[in-house]
């Protein structure tokens, strides 16, 4: 599963290879489709996210955890162990999934860099990753790299690393990015 190890300074991405996830492909994107999102980007009209309930933003699930939401305990499952894996190559221990939302992100599209604060480990799964898509850069200090994900490829950081993205030139780039502690 493990596909290869970035460094960058005293950090470490871990980029995994997770085949079954078409079935989580489909499911997800249409449910973009069908539903509004928890909340738009301020920074990026162009990017939306689902669930995400962070500075008390939550959807019209109320609360609802979404890998609960969807009855889908086998991903829970996978980060954990992920997470387990992760611990071998960069020693922050984690046992639980805290927080887990989509990110769909139109042509034009943008993330600001930010760390996640909240967690130990963050995660982003690359369910739909068109050509063209934009690569997901990490900054630590004055260090900047690019990781350009294959569609169902998952990556693992240590949650202090800034990431994020700009110029996205494809439509329907989703990911489902999760916390863990």
């Amino acid at each position: 599963m493990l596909v290869s190890k970035i460094g960058i300074d005293d950090s470490l991405v871990c980029i995994y290879r997770i085949d079954t996830y078409k079935k989580y492909q489909k499911l997800f994107l249409e449910h973009c489709q069908k539903y509004p999102p928890s909340h738009l980007d301020p920074e990026s009209k162009e990017l939306v996210h689902y669930y995400q309930s962070d500075s008390g933003r939550v959807d019209i699930h109320k609360d609802k955890y979404l890998l609960s939401l969807f009855d889908l305990p086998e991903l829970n499952n996978l980060f954990i162990e992920l997470g387990k894996d992760f611990y071998t190559h960069q020693p922050i221990e984690t046992n639980m999934v805290s927080d887990a939302w989509l990110n769909l992100c139109f042509q034009g599209g943008s993330q600001f860099f930010h760390p996640h604060l909240n967690a130990k480990v963050s995660g982003t799964w690359f369910l739909n990753y068109p050509e063209q898509s934009a690569p997901l850069g990490f900054k630590s200090g004055d260090n900047i790299i690019h990781v350009q994900p294959n569609e169902g490829d998952l990556l693992l950081w240590d949650s202090k690393l800034e990431h994020g993205y700009s110029f996205n030139q494809a439509n329907n780039r989703l990911s489902l990015s999760f916390n863990l502690n």
